[in-house]
């Protein structure tokens, strides 16, 4: 089973986001802060994160440095303007990028899609 980890402090958002993925049977933790997030992410181990950019007690900046040292895939989720988003996204090496006013079956199926390259990727590998 896959593993997401998402850090989003919008309740709703989070639930509606879990909901999808315990549909698709993928493994969920989910996060309101980031408090000792490195810490809490290597115990989880997940194949993906998805990440708000607002989040409590947290500066762009701090979550910023956070997520650059974690070296795994992450997708950003916010509900900030584009421009911001984008900028953040690449500050990171976010792998996509998504505004939450914007249909979020969007950014399910984008992530859907990313789980199926790996698993091609793995495929080829081995072969």
């Amino acid at each position: 089973m896959k593993r997401i980890s998402i850090i989003e402090d919008n309740k709703i958002i989070q639930q509606l986001l879990c909901c999808w993925f315990d549909e698709d049977e993928f493994i969920v933790l989910r996060l309101t802060d980031t408090i000792n997030l490195i810490d809490r992410i290597n115990d989880f181990k997940p194949d993906l994160i998805i990440t708000d950019i607002m989040l409590p007690n947290e500066t762009q900046e701090s979550l910023i440095n956070n997520l650059k040292e974690i070296h795994l895939p992450i997708i950003v989720l916010s509900s900030l303007d584009h421009e911001e988003v984008s900028s953040f996204a690449k500050k990171i090496g976010a792998i996509g990028y998504f505004c939450k006013h914007s249909d979020l079956s969007e950014m399910f199926e984008f992530t859907r899609d990313f789980f199926n390259l790996q698993e091609k990727k793995e495929f080829n590998e081995i072969d």
